[in-house]
């Protein structure tokens, strides 16, 4: 879920591109991709795709990141400056206790009072030592657009980073039973994990044509038994069903446009960086400060391959 892939990386590594937006799927361990995707877009193709002198699309690209859940704090990262590998060596020095904190010892007396098992205390804490400007994202430099569901309404929200406030981006990540739903202008904002995990609709509403998405969410058949494990079966039914059937949506505009039926959108092009086994660290609870560097590892590999074997198809002039 999770945290921003650089758009000014990719754009210049994949050439053909002219409208750019990037999605990142969930869980806060492998998105740390971004490091791979920005170190080798740039070392290989450091130039920009819009040559001096050319009329091409290219000049009127979009570079937009868009985040949902956990991922919601590398996009934030993102916007404050920081370069992908200071928010993988972020996420590299977080030891298991960094990013959430116990609730008052006496509210677990009465557990069925309790607003939620966790707080949001430390990882507020933690944010200032990242690097995370407020005052920078609300810049909205690159583009950014962030979504949580409005409980009260029963609606799912995007808000761009120049809406972002603290309390705003606390209910980006607010998981139910987890951490405390955030009250709002008279409404309770909640994970936007609960309506779906990767908004590619918004980043075709923005006219992307090329979207780049790091998906960390377990796609395995298996329904894990337990209540904690059943908790995670639940986000799982609904961050693959939703994004299974965005992609399936893309690919019934992509045909419509090749039969030339539709002329409101270009044909868009997916890409998916993703590990082909479920990722081996529990998304709130892990207990080794060595699990998150290991992961960080893991991610970089994960994209360089990717765009290595992206690489070999350019060289030989295929886009597929």
């Amino acid at each position: 879920m999770i945290f921003s892939l650089s758009p000014r990386a990719v754009g210049p590594f994949i050439e053909p591109a002219c409208r750019v937006a990037i999605q990142v799927g969930d869980d806060k361990a492998r998105v740390h991709a971004i490091r791979a995707v920005q170190r080798s877009a740039l070392d290989r193709h450091g130039r920009s795709c819009a040559r001096p002198g050319s009329s091409c699309r290219r000049r009127r690209r979009t570079r937009c990141s868009d985040a949902a859940c956990l991922r919601c704090l590398n996009l934030a990262q993102l916007q404050s400056g920081l370069s992908g590998t200071r928010i993988a060596d972020n996420w590299r020095n977080t030891g298991p206790f960094d990013l959430s904190s116990l609730q008052p010892v006496w509210r677990y007396i009465a557990p069925w009072r309790l607003p939620s098992l966790l707080t949001f205390d430390r990882l507020l804490r933690q944010l200032p030592v990242w690097g995370v400007d407020f005052e920078r994202v609300r810049r909205n430099e690159p583009a950014g657009t962030y979504n949580v569901y409005n409980f009260t309404d029963k609606a799912f929200e995007t808000h761009p980073g120049g809406d972002l406030t603290p309390e705003l981006f606390t209910a980006c990540f607010a998981l139910p039973i987890w951490f405390p739903a955030v009250e709002l202008d008279g409404k309770t904002y909640i994970d936007g994990v609960y309506w779906k995990d990767a908004n590619l609709s918004e980043a075709i509403a923005r006219g992307a044509d090329e979207i780049w998405v790091i998906w960390t969410v377990s796609e395995t058949a298996t329904y894990r038994p337990g209540p904690y494990a059943g908790y995670f079966n639940i986000i799982e039914a609904i961050a693959d069903g939703r994004f299974y059937e965005e992609l399936r949506q893309i690919e019934a505009i992509n045909g419509a446009v090749r039969a030339g039926t539709d002329t409101e959108h270009r044909e868009i092009r997916v890409h998916v960086i993703r590990h082909p086994t479920p990722v081996p660290l529990d998304y709130l609870l892990f207990f080794s400060p060595g699990d998150m560097s290991r992961i960080v590892d893991m991610g970089v590999r994960d994209a360089r391959a990717y765009l290595a074997a992206l690489n070999r198809l350019l060289a030989t002039g295929s886009s597929r």
